[in-house]
């Protein structure tokens, strides 16, 4: 019983002591603690015998976090509470791994867009199946993210939006969605990367607003406004 009631009460304390300072915990484990304050928005890392305070960004990424901290930096922190300078992790392949085939086909009516399945060490794919189509009454070519009428990722590790049709007419670019929303060029090179009136911002994201942008760096991209300033952008559409 009394350990009981000494469990209770801390309990009841650590509860509190969030409560008072408004606290979220936002990833835990034995050694490791990240937290953000929902006042002031900043964010809290613990691991181990490390701290770090006053984050304006942090989230987990494969083995590590990504960091911005109040000096505008970018970097990495591993598991050991280390800078790391990268936080991938070569997992291999094994095993039997699929691949979903996207691929657009113009009958004549339609822009047709296919998706099918492709296993590793297979040239042959299976039988595709239609998923979608636009009218050719719409757009003079349609794209997926990589700039091509074709587009294949790993089952199960898709890209964040695999699935975006850029429509091109009249050597406008734009999304099916927001045809209203027109761009003068897309850097597929830098898959998000879209310009109007010499403006650059990130395909459905953030509108073309900055003197220059970069492409995302895992959860981040780094851009320039035309007043000089350097800022970051999640992708959410977030600034830091």
């Amino acid at each position: 019983m009394k350990n009981l009631i000494i469990y209770l009460l801390s309990s009841l304390l650590t509860a509190t002591g969030f409560a008072q300072s408004r606290d979220t915990i936002l990833y835990e484990s034995r050694k490791i603690l990240l937290t953000q304050n929902l006042e002031s928005t900043k964010y809290k890392l613990v691991i181990w015998d490390s701290t770090y305070t006053n984050l304006k960004f942090a989230k987990r990424i494969y083995s590590a976090f990504q960091i911005l901290d109040a000096n505008n930096q970018v970097y990495f922190i591993g598991d050991d509470g280390l800078k790391t300078e990268d936080p991938r992790v070569d997992r291999g392949l094994c095993g039997s791994v699929e691949y979903v085939c996207l691929s657009i086909k113009n009958n004549g009516d339609f822009f047709q867009i296919y998706e099918g399945i492709r296993f590793l060490g297979h040239k042959d794919q299976n039988d595709a199946d239609k998923i979608h189509e636009i009218s050719v009454q719409d757009a003079d070519s349609v794209l997926f993210i990589n700039g091509r009428a074709e587009f294949s990722y790993m089952a199960g590790m898709s890209p964040s939006a695999p699935l975006i049709l850029i429509l091109v007419k009249d050597g406008k670019y734009f999304l099916e969605e927001t045809p209203h929303l027109k761009y003068d060029s897309i850097d597929f090179r830098h898959s998000r990367k879209t310009k109007r009136d010499n403006l650059y911002g990130l395909l459905g994201i953030v509108e073309p607003k900055f003197k220059k942008i970069e492409d995302f760096n895992y959860f981040l991209a780094k851009a320039e406004t035309v007043n000089g300033e350097v800022v970051y952008i999640d992708k959410d559409g977030k600034e830091y």
